[in-house]
């Protein structure tokens, strides 16, 4: 990672989060996930506008008209945010690596958190468990983490995201959102504990992804090398059947795994190397309102 420029740019992140405190990146999660963090209030009559989600469905029957359950926000809420550090995450373009924006997501998040008096913890994993931090408020913790993952150096190369998720799927008694943050490459994902974690917690998978790792040169022979298995393979860019292969492999993978998230509706989100992320998760939250 380039130190300098990462660290100017959570210093920003840290600013942009103070500055808009009234309405971080945490109230709009908050928003989104209606139920997890909140606390039922009492129920009312619905109104036009009004979010069908949260319909009381027994007392709309009992009185043969429309109601609403009204949640207010608890003091704290426990988020936790999954990073990926297998070997495919340290790959990136001119721009930044996917890890570098996996970092910048988990600033964001962490000082989110902070302003609105959130714990906030973080797993880095590979193919096993590389380090944990059990979910906490403040400043402090958040530099933790942050400065963590930016001095990081995994010591397991492969991927095995279904290992992490099973440290994550036990009930917790406030619940819980889990940012997963992966470019998820190397494995099959697991149906049933996927599907069990997303009951006990919400999860929002964001995707990692360069823009490059999809479009081959048109000129030249290359070398490749999958930085998780070492398998090497020679690819001539020459040859526009090859690109086109290579393309139609890179499109299949990312829209298996778009079609596996959509199926367990698990809300997923694309960020990649080129973006503003934060751009991209208000974007997000706009769409699916």
């Amino acid at each position: 990672m380039q130190r300098d420029r990462i660290l100017a740019k959570i210093r920003q992140i840290e600013l942009e989060s103070n500055r808009h405190s009234q309405m971080p990146l945490s109230g709009r999660i908050k928003s989104h996930f209606q139920g997890q963090g909140m606390a039922f209030r009492e129920v009312r009559s619905y109104f036009p506008g009004d979010d069908v989600r949260t319909l009381d469905w027994n007392v709309t029957a009992r009185y043969n008209e429309p109601f609403v359950k009204v949640f207010e926000e608890e003091r704290e809420q426990e988020i936790m945010v999954l990073v990926d550090v297998s070997a495919s995450m340290y790959y990136g373009d001119y721009s930044s690596s996917k890890i570098e924006k996996s970092l910048e997501v988990l600033a964001t998040i962490a000082f989110s958190g902070v302003s609105k008096q959130d714990k906030v913890g973080a797993i880095f994993h590979a193919q096993g468990l590389e380090a944990q931090f059990t979910p906490k408020k403040g400043k402090a913790n958040a530099f933790r983490m942050v400065d963590a993952l930016l001095r990081f150096s995994p010591k397991q190369e492969k991927t095995d995201l279904n290992e992490a998720i099973k440290l994550l799927r036990k009930p917790v008694k406030k619940g819980r959102i889990l940012f997963v943050l992966s470019d998820f490459m190397g494995q099959t994902l697991d149906q049933t504990l996927w599907s069990e974690a997303s009951k006990n917690q919400s999860i929002l998978a964001v995707n990692l992804h360069s823009p490059s790792e999809g479009n081959l040169p048109k000129q030249g022979i290359f070398g490749m090398l999958n930085p998780e298995t070492g398998d090497r393979l020679w690819v001539n860019g020459f040859s526009r059947k090859t690109r086109n292969r290579w393309q139609a492999t890179h499109d299949a993978h990312q829209g298996a795994v778009k079609d596996f998230f959509q199926q367990k509706r698990i809300p997923y989100l694309v960020i990649t190397t080129e973006d503003e992320h934060l751009l991209a998760f208000h974007r997000f939250f706009h769409m699916r309102k």
